[in-house]
């Protein structure tokens, strides 16, 4: 399995979409992390499981609620590296 690495920007996404999601549920928040941390693994044992999107980079959907996530990674020496952390809801 690759390891999985996150960009700074990845890592800020990550964080304000699960402090958005404590102050309304902090029991969704757990789960919310929980489930993009899974697809996570996932991705890192089948990195070309999601479809491409923008150039070298692939987009992961992570169902959760009514919009979900979106993981955008890509290929870095063999490992992963996660560039960005959408809401489905997003412009991408």
């Amino acid at each position: 399995m690759r390891a999985v690495f996150l960009t700074p920007q990845a890592q800020d996404d990550l964080l304000e979409k699960i402090d958005w999601l404590l102050e309304r549920s902090p029991e969704a928040a757990g789960r919310a992390e929980a489930t993009i941390r899974a697809s996570m693994a996932i991705v890192a044992e089948f990195p070309e499981i999601a479809q491409a999107s923008i150039p070298e980079h692939r987009d992961c959907i992570v169902r959760f609620g009514k919009y979900g996530f979106v993981l955008r990674y890509r290929l870095y020496r063999g490992d992963i590296l996660i560039t960005r952390v959408f809401h489905g809801s997003q412009d991408r």
